[in-house]
């Protein structure tokens, strides 16, 4: 995170000192005249309302001062962690295999601070702790970079993208094993043909040895 972050994270409780000294400024001049005694209540009060809100403003600063130290975020076995927060402290935790996207974002506030945002975005729908507020351009930029480079070499490819690849870098025309058997290389099965019951019986009618009915005696009988 960048320095200027604590001013931009604070912006809102400065415009409000701002426009609470104008409002004091506005009244002291047309207010009418009134007495001692009420001119001291006047000025005790505005003063005191004031040093309130500045001592808010203060507090407000240091506590973003303390949030930019203990912010974190980094890469742990594989997952892009990040953790935030003093009182309530929230930490997230993304497999790298499941990003899908790193991108950066801004908003006009941003712009006037000259700030960027880094999104990390994964399959699951809950994805409010995965982002980075508050970055330089060239810290943005460089961070970016590095987990798209994490994740390319992280994430498994698969077999289609394998060949692709072999075939863009040439490694297919000396290893043409890269992209998969050949399916002309390798007959298919030959289906069985079926075997009918009368087929079956023919041939086991075959297979019997033939009978020589001229040898056989017959006789007969006479009743």
């Amino acid at each position: 995170m960048a320095y200027r972050s604590i001013l931009r994270r604070s912006i809102f409780w400065i415009i409000a000192v701002v426009l609470l000294s104008i409002i004091f400024t506005l009244l002291d001049q047309l207010r009418p005249a009134t007495g001692e005694m009420v001119e001291s209540l006047y000025y005790f009060v505005t003063t005191g309302i004031y040093i309130f809100v500045l001592l808010l403003l203060a507090c407000k600063l240091l506590y973003e001062v303390i949030y930019y130290h203990v912010y974190y975020y980094g890469t742990e076995l594989e997952h892009f962690v990040i953790s935030k927060g003093i009182f309530y402290k929230t930490r997230g935790s993304f497999p790298l295999a499941r990003m899908t996207d790193v991108y950066l974002e801004r908003n006009p506030i941003d712009l006037i601070f000259m700030l960027y945002n880094i999104r990390v975005t994964t399959p699951s729908p809950i994805i409010e702790y995965g982002a980075i507020d508050g970055l330089s351009w060239k810290r943005a930029s460089e961070l970016q970079n590095y987990l798209l480079a994490l994740v390319n070499t992280t994430v498994p490819q698969s077999d289609e993208q394998l060949a692709s690849e072999a075939v863009r870098s040439g490694k297919a025309t000396e290893d043409p094993s890269i992209l998969g058997p050949n399916p002309a290389d390798s007959d298919p099965p030959r289906a069985k043909a079926q075997v009918l019951p009368d087929e079956e019986k023919a041939k086991a009618d075959a297979k019997k040895p033939p009978t020589n009915k001229s040898n056989m005696d017959v006789k007969e009988v006479n009743l």
